[in-house]
């Protein structure tokens, strides 16, 4: 059984959580989620194209799959820890003003803090 996984919400991953209990799992021989890494930008599940990733139930036991992904859809809605902490900073140079969106990573942000990140943002070509 292949169970598409669901994200709902937008912003940046902190964590994946529930390992422990994925690994319980008896039935689960394949778990490839799209978000992985802390950091990484995480969209909300709107389609099956914008899907957090997959997860692959085999077994013998058509009631071991069954409850394995029952068990799954209850950890669904907590598995990506996703930070949606999000600022908006305008910068202007010269004439030009551009619009930096940043995340606080779950930290509070000084303005001075964010000044220093949109500008490095800018540096590496993000905006």
């Amino acid at each position: 059984r292949i169970t598409h996984l669901v994200c709902s919400k937008d912003g940046t991953l902190r964590r994946l959580r529930h390992r422990w209990r994925l690994n319980r799992l008896r039935s689960l021989v394949q778990f490839a989620p799209r978000y992985r890494w802390r950091g990484q930008p995480v969209k909300r599940t709107t389609c099956f194209n914008t899907c957090a990733g997959e997860a692959h139930l085999i077994h013998a036991d058509a009631r071991v799959v069954e409850r394995d992904y029952r068990t799954l859809r209850k950890l669904q809605p907590t598995l990506f820890a996703v930070d949606n902490q999000r600022r908006t900073l305008y910068v202007r140079r010269g004439s030009v003003v551009r619009r930096l969106v940043a995340s606080s990573g779950g930290r509070q942000l000084t303005a001075a803090q964010l000044v220093v990140d949109g500008m490095e943002m800018t540096r590496r070509g993000s905006v």
